[in-house]
């Protein structure tokens, strides 16, 4: 509760002068990172009810974000971020568009080959992990809201290929200098910001795995764990292995329902078989498939992969 306090009163100080607070955001232009506060007034909204920091979100939404041309990636994706958990928590749909058409634009012109992000849009000379994992949730909040799988595909995609591959030895992720295809050898790490934004984006991520939409129980995707998610009757708990991604053999157990669970099988994966086993009080599923080396078109080039990993840009 004393941390609540402490967000409403830094809150209140912000909006207690509305229009000098957001003429100072607006003169920020393109490079606006003060932004996103949208997240933490859409916290503040999940959490009181006060339509007040809804509107400090619209306002931003509609005012404050500047265009993405030479943006700090992490800023302006941060920002969209608040402003889609808000579109979430209102069920505002105007605000969800919003978000949705500035990451098509994202998608469009500032995503690499290997579904990497820049530091600054559309492209720099080295990436930032921040801006990855920002990527990857918002992608997700997306695909949860619309319920959409393409976005869980590019999530997936930035996942295996980028987010990963960010990570350094410590433990931690940073930044790596970009090549014309892939990386330089210069890294930086940044664990002052971009250890603890991929933290919270494998915590999302976590969220996302199994989820609860329209009634029915969604597999968004094959990653290793236990899931537990509320049911009609109980709660209801998902329980995935798999030995992706050398190869393509998951056991997905479900407890607490003999309802169908919507699994979203990636692309990469083909010939897919599946087996249902019934248990006491839900049921087994065992998939299998193949994976295979293929190129794939991206951008103005291709890129050569096995299953979900990128093994060579071209």
């Amino acid at each position: 509760m004393r941390a609540l306090n402490a967000a409403v009163e830094a809150a209140e100080r912000m909006l207690r002068d509305g229009d000098s607070f957001f003429r100072c955001l607006e003169s920020n232009g393109t490079n606006n990172m003060n932004a996103w506060i949208s997240e933490g007034f859409a916290e503040l909204y999940r959490e009181t009810l006060d339509e007040k920091y809804l509107d400090a979100v619209r306002r931003i939404a509609k005012g404050c974000m500047g265009t993405i041309q030479y943006a700090h990636s992490h800023g302006y994706m941060t920002t969209l971020r608040g402003i889609m958990r808000a579109a979430i928590y209102a069920n505002d749909d105007e605000l969800a568009m919003i978000v949705k058409e500035r990451l098509a634009e994202i998608m469009a012109i500032g995503v690499t080959e290997i579904g990497d992000i820049a530091e600054a849009f559309p492209r720099s000379h080295r990436n930032e992990g921040c801006s990855i994992a920002d990527f990857i949730m918002l992608c997700m909040l997306c695909g949860h809201y619309f319920d959409d799988s393409s976005y869980y595909e590019a999530a997936e995609y930035s996942l295996w290929n980028a987010l990963y591959f960010n990570q350094f030895v410590t433990g931690g992720f940073g930044h790596r200098f970009f090549a014309y295809r892939g990386y330089r050898t210069y890294i930086e790490e940044a664990w002052w910001c971009c250890t603890q934004n991929a933290g919270t984006c494998f915590a999302e991520i976590a969220r996302h795995v199994a989820t609860v939409r329209s009634g029915r129980v969604k597999v968004n995707f094959i990653i290793p764990g236990e899931y537990t998610l509320p049911g009609e009757s109980g709660d209801i708990k998902v329980t995935i292995t798999t030995k992706l991604p050398t190869k393509a053999s998951t056991i997905i157990k479900v407890n607490g329902t003999k309802d169908d669970v919507d699994i979203r099988i990636p692309d990469y994966i083909k010939d897919v078989s599946s087996r249902r086993v019934e248990t006491d009080f839900g049921y087994t599923l065992y998939i299998d498939g193949k994976l295979g080396h293929y190129a794939e078109k991206r951008g103005d080039g291709y890129v050569m992969k096995y299953g979900p990993l990128v093994i060579a840009p071209m």
